[in-house]
């Protein structure tokens, strides 16, 4: 092998040096940027998001008794700011996410349905009465 050839190599292997620090280096940005939006986060979210969030793996099943009557259902997710209830093409129910609840309307008028990560929460019946229920 020649000099010439030598340094040909080596250039060879110094480019492709730069090249993956190139990439590295938007690696590491990118990264950075991932941890710093996390960092930015309140802990109560970070710690309700290691709970579990209803909808999280799929449909959830709620157990609530209200009205002196124990009632399970099933709730599917349907997409966006949407679930069905008792099925994917279920009766559609809002739903709208916020930092401690899930809250689900429209299983009954004037029941809103909040659920909180972990299983647990309570039925808001016509802002008069709350009562407890469970959710898996």
């Amino acid at each position: 092998m020649t000099y010439r050839s030598t340094n040909l190599i080596a250039l060879g292997f110094c480019a492709l040096a730069i090249a993956g620090c190139a990439d590295l280096k938007a690696q590491i940005a990118a990264d950075a940027k991932e941890v710093q939006v996390a960092s930015q986060r309140p802990i109560v979210d970070l710690y309700y998001e290691a709970q579990g969030r209803p909808f999280d793996n799929g449909p959830i099943s709620i157990v609530a008794d209200d009205d002196g009557q124990l009632d399970l259902m099933q709730v599917y997710p349907c997409g966006g700011s949407t679930a069905c209830l008792n099925g994917p093409r279920g009766r559609r129910l809002s739903v709208s996410q916020g930092l401690e609840y899930t809250v689900i309307r429209g299983i009954e008028p004037g029941h809103d349905y909040y659920l909180s990560p972990g299983g647990d929460g309570f039925i808001n019946a016509h802002g008069r009465r709350q009562t407890s229920l469970a959710w898996e």
